[in-house]
């Protein structure tokens, strides 16, 4: 897919096809299946903060957690009718503005005790 307005409108039809009109159209379903997808997310994150799991290892699950909740963010779009696109360049323009003067954020531990490369703000 080229674009992520194609992208949110494949979503929407696959639920349609996939699930029904009433599912499909269930604002609440897509709030609590958003909201649980980001529950598997930090909870394989969490392995990885406690060190019973490498951040290569649970890559593979943070990954499809993550396009999870990315079907969920465009079913939600869609159904509210929402431009991802422009909501995104209308906040990324705010951000500039807001954090061009921000720090660099920190890296997660790492059990080893080095950073893990991966940024939690900034």
């Amino acid at each position: 897919m080229d674009s992520l307005a194609a992208i949110v409108n494949q979503c929407r039809k696959d639920s349609i096809d996939w699930f029904g009109d009433e599912t499909a159209n269930n604002l609440s379903i897509y709030s609590l299946g958003l909201a649980g997808e980001a529950g598997e997310f930090c909870d394989e994150l969490k392995k990885v903060m406690r060190g019973s799991q490498s951040l290569t290892d649970a890559l593979p699950k943070l990954s499809e957690e993550l396009a999870d909740l990315f079907i969920y963010v465009c079913n939600v779009a869609a159904l509210l009718h929402v431009d991802l696109g422009r909501e995104y360049d209308d906040k990324r323009e705010r951000n500039v503005h807001r954090f061009s003067n921000a720090g660099t954020g920190n890296d997660l531990p790492n059990p080893n005790g080095e950073g893990s490369g991966v940024r939690t703000g900034g």
